[in-house]
């Protein structure tokens, strides 16, 4: 999966500047296990948005450029770890279901925090820790997510 960066869009650079200041200023107050929804760039189903868990704030890459799982890391990038929720069933538009891989994402890509969900109940496992593997938002929700927005 990959969220849009900035510099991937039809703006003005100063659009760009602006949205990537914006974004990662979002993204650094991320806390640990909070929801957050990121900007899809290439959903096959045309949702507008990804949710995820975050493992934390992001945090400034320091290195060598380098590309992981199709993220272009660069020196002074800010990035943020995450676990995706997924659609589930695929078809659904309101209920998802957490994928147990740990993504690096660039920060650019967070378009709201603090999202609100709904834990589906029995329908967490033994394996699950603090809050549940499914979860659902309502329309309010699912409505405010669609109308952040986008970089394109």
């Amino acid at each position: 999966m990959t969220s849009f960066s900035a510099s991937s869009c039809q703006r003005t650079r100063a659009q760009r500047q602006t949205i990537s200041i914006n974004r990662t200023a979002l993204a650094r107050l991320v806390e640990p296990h909070e929801f957050i929804a990121l900007e899809s760039c290439d959903d096959e189903e045309g949702f507008p948005f990804w949710l995820a868990k975050a493992q934390g704030p992001a945090t400034r890459y320091t290195g060598h450029a380098k590309t992981v799982d199709g993220v272009k890391f660069v020196n002074g990038g800010w990035y943020i770890k995450l676990q995706y929720y997924e659609r589930f069933p695929p078809s659904s538009t309101d209920t998802f279901r957490l994928s147990p891989k740990v993504w690096t994402e660039n920060a650019e890509g967070v378009i709201h925090r603090q999202v609100p969900v709904n834990v589906v109940p029995g329908r967490v496992t033994r394996s699950s820790t603090g809050i549940g593997h499914i979860v659902s938002l309502t329309e309010d929700t699912l409505a405010t997510l669609g109308d952040c927005p986008s970089l394109g």
